[in-house]
């Protein structure tokens, strides 16, 4: 069972990951030529974090990755999964 997390608890956490996804972004970029958004899944800024309250899982942000632009559409899901998963 998962609750909404405080914000004072997680924003930390929430600005190092967003840090991680830049990265990614600009990884993605200079290897496959990718461009990506990233935003929240949820509308409300109370929905944007869960965590798990009697264990020790972390949080859960709920982020989307939106696509904008691949130089090479030649790949799949699986590869760019993959490409993601590597960068």
């Amino acid at each position: 069972m998962y609750e909404y997390a405080k914000k004072s608890e997680y924003a930390p956490v929430r600005k190092e990951l967003e840090k991680i996804i830049k990265r990614v972004q600009n990884e993605m970029w200079e290897k496959y030529g990718l461009t990506f958004q990233f935003q929240h899944n949820r509308k409300w800024e109370k929905a944007s974090c869960n965590q798990d309250p009697w264990g020790n899982s972390g949080y859960d942000f709920d982020y989307n990755m939106i696509i904008q632009r691949w130089e090479n559409m030649d790949y799949n899901a699986k590869t760019v999964k993959q490409s993601f998963m590597v960068a």
